[in-house]
């Protein structure tokens, strides 16, 4: 009886996890879009302190915007 409660435990971990990251992804993409409407082009930048660092846990410097120049 051990290995079913324990699978279920971790089935609840995981999911409380992937529901409390989802409303973050949700505020970046639509601050993606508003930084895309004021500025242009958007891309994501890369983390500055290490390579492995994810956009997700670099504070607010996450969005790099450009203007658009014209060609």
């Amino acid at each position: 009886m051990q290995i079913p409660a324990m699978r279920l435990f971790f089935l609840v971990t995981f999911l409380l996890l992937v529901f409390l990251a989802l409303p973050g992804a949700a505020t970046e993409i639509r601050r993606a879009k508003a930084c895309k409407e004021a500025h242009g082009v958007c891309r994501l930048a890369r983390c500055m302190h290490y390579p492995w660092e994810r956009i997700g846990i670099c504070g607010d410097k996450r969005l790099c915007c450009i203007r658009k120049t014209a060609k």
